[in-house]
This record gives C-alpha cells, sequence and structure tokens, in this order.
C-alpha cells in the first residue's frame, strides 16, 4: 500500500498582493509565491498547501493570525 501524503502548513505567511481569478499572493520563505484564495491583502495567515509546482505554490487559510487593517 501507499503511503498518504500530507499536505504541508505554512505559518506566518503575509498576503502581500492580489492576482488574477480573485486570488492573494503570499510568499514563503523559500521565495515561492503562494496563490491563496479569499484573502485580504495585509494579512498574516496560516496557510496549507493544495497543489505544488516548481515555481509557485496554491493554498487554503486555515487559519487568520492577524486580520488586515483593510477588512
Amino acid at each position: 500500500m501507499a503511503r498518504k501524503k500530507t499536505n504541508p502548513i505554512l505559518t506566518n505567511i503575509k498576503i502581500t498582493g492580489l492576482a488574477a481569478e480573485g486570488k492573494a499572493i503570499g510568499h514563503s520563505d523559500d521565495g515561492k509565491i503562494i496563490f491563496v484564495p479569499f484573502a485580504v491583502h495585509g494579512s498574516i495567515v496560516d496557510i496549507r498547501v493544495i497543489r505544488k509546482q516548481r515555481n509557485f505554490m496554491e493554498g487554503t487559510v486555515i487559519k487568520i493570525v492577524e486580520p488586515s487593517p483593510l477588512a
């Protein structure tokens, strides 16, 4: 039987901008871009990675650490 893969969790990711399709942009510690739907510019969030590519990742918000002053 194959081992079940677990999706990594990235903590304290600052959302720095907006992208197409309503996704927000953040950066991981190693410099990769992370696309996150339903996040607000300026907030700090914990993210579960759901898709990993060579140059970017996609994830979902699992916890809002610090809400944006804009929201």
